[in-house]
């Protein structure tokens, strides 16, 4: 165990009492995420009964504490399985030295995608479909509401364990009221393309190899590149600071629209360049402005590949949920991106990758399989569950449903 700054005996008692106040699994970890005390582990038993190897990690504690500190203190998020944590991190001088974190447990009601998930990454071969469903059915069933009420719970005890943090997450609380720029702020990004400076020379495909590199997290290649771009713009604008400074900013604005398309967090980024645009008044020479450069370049270089498999686990379960409870709208990858957190292209790569299917073909499979449930009432036409399902035309749903079920709803429904 590491030499801890904080009282570790104090951290234990509370963890304790808050666990088997509750009944909830929880655990003690460090700042790199791994667990130092366990307590009340009620749901050990799944991953040796059902075989599964993708345990939660040390990455997703680590990155669930990161998360903390950005969203004011407490964060829930989605682990492997569709099983969720609520994690608070301990503070000292403003660094995460460790966490608590809470569950597993269920916030939803599991499906047969999450069986089908559990039966092809077991490594029991002759893993069945009852085994899977009697052991889910023991992990505890919390409401969102409730998870909610434990993750501020544990907040408020941890205060006991780390006071000095409260002041620094009430900060961040009134940081976080300026999530409602944020949409505004991607639309600034989609249309800030920045001007090139005059003159034949300037090397823009060396500036979109530049963007190719901040999107894939090559932070070698990314610096490399920035400085050969910026070598040029000093020349072009040696006499004039001012100018040389506007350029600067517009590349940090490049710079952050690469990050976001790489995956790198909105709300993330959006803080970072909000820091950066206010520093700039402060440089008055060209290796000041270049040191800058170079520790922008390395922080959105950073956000892209940070906690990725953590981050797209989460992300990809808080989508799942997001869309099951309002496919019956107009829904958009847009509208679902935005929720997670994510610009849309990258959102629908890593949901294509983790899923096997696309946005599209998921939100019409949720649709489709709450329409059968519709379709045992009688009473209710094909347009109107065409209509309470979010199709807004009955010619689509009739034609999504024979694709997905290999029959048309009114032979579907005969056949009940």
């Amino acid at each position: 165990m590491k030499n801890l700054v904080y009282d570790y005996e104090k951290a234990v008692f509370i963890l304790e009492s808050f666990a088997y106040g509750t009944d909830i699994e929880c655990r003690l970890v460090d700042e790199d995420g791994k667990t130092i005390h366990h307590v009340n582990p009620k749901c050990q038993f799944l991953y040796g009964k059902l075989s599964l190897d993708e345990k939660p990690n040390e990455e997703s504690f680590a990155y669930s504490a990161y998360q903390a500190v950005q969203f004011g203190g407490s964060y829930i998020f989605f682990g492997p399985y569709g099983l969720v944590y609520f994690t608070t991190p301990i503070m000292h001088h403003q660094n995460i030295i460790g966490a608590f974190v809470g569950g597993p447990l269920l916030m939803m009601a599991p499906d047969d995608y999450l069986y089908q998930t559990i039966i092809r990454k077991s490594l029991d071969q002759t893993l069945e479909l009852t085994s899977v469903k009697s052991s889910m059915a023991k992990v505890p069933y919390v409401p969102t509401k409730r998870v909610k009420y434990l993750a501020d719970l544990l907040f408020i005890s941890n205060s006991f364990t780390s006071p000095e943090q409260h002041e620094q997450f009430d900060k961040a609380k009134q940081l976080m009221s300026q999530r409602s720029e944020v949409v505004h702020y991607i639309g600034y990004l989609k249309t800030m393309g920045g001007t090139v400076p005059e003159g034949e020379d300037y090397p823009l495909d060396k500036e979109k190899d530049l963007l190719s590199l901040i999107s894939i997290g090559d932070q070698e290649g990314a610096n490399r590149l920035l400085n050969e771009i910026m070598a040029h713009v000093y020349i072009s604008y040696r006499t004039n600071f001012d100018k040389l400074k506007s350029r600067a900013l517009e590349l940090v604005v490049l710079l952050s629209r690469a990050a976001l398309e790489g995956g790198a967090q909105v709300e993330e980024i959006f803080g970072l360049n909000y820091s950066y645009l206010n520093d700039i008044h402060h440089y008055h020479s060209v290796d000041d402005l270049s040191c800058w450069l170079s520790e922008i370049c390395k922080r959105f270089t950073n956000s892209v590949f940070k906690f990725g498999e953590a981050k797209h686990t989460d992300a990809i379960y808080k989508a799942m949920d997001y869309i099951k409870r309002h496919y019956m709208q107009k829904l958009t990858l847009e509208e679902v991106a935005e929720h997670v957190f994510f610009s849309p292209p990258y959102f629908s790569r890593i949901f294509k990758n983790e899923m096997g299917i696309t946005f599209n073909k998921y939100l019409n499979k949720v649709r489709i399989a709450n329409s059968k449930q519709l379709l045992n009432d009688k009473d209710m036409s094909l347009a109107d569950i065409s209509e309470a399902v979010g199709f807004h035309d009955q010619s689509h749903f009739s034609k999504m449903f024979k694709s997905i079920t290999g029959t048309s709803p009114k032979k579907y429904r005969e056949a009940l």
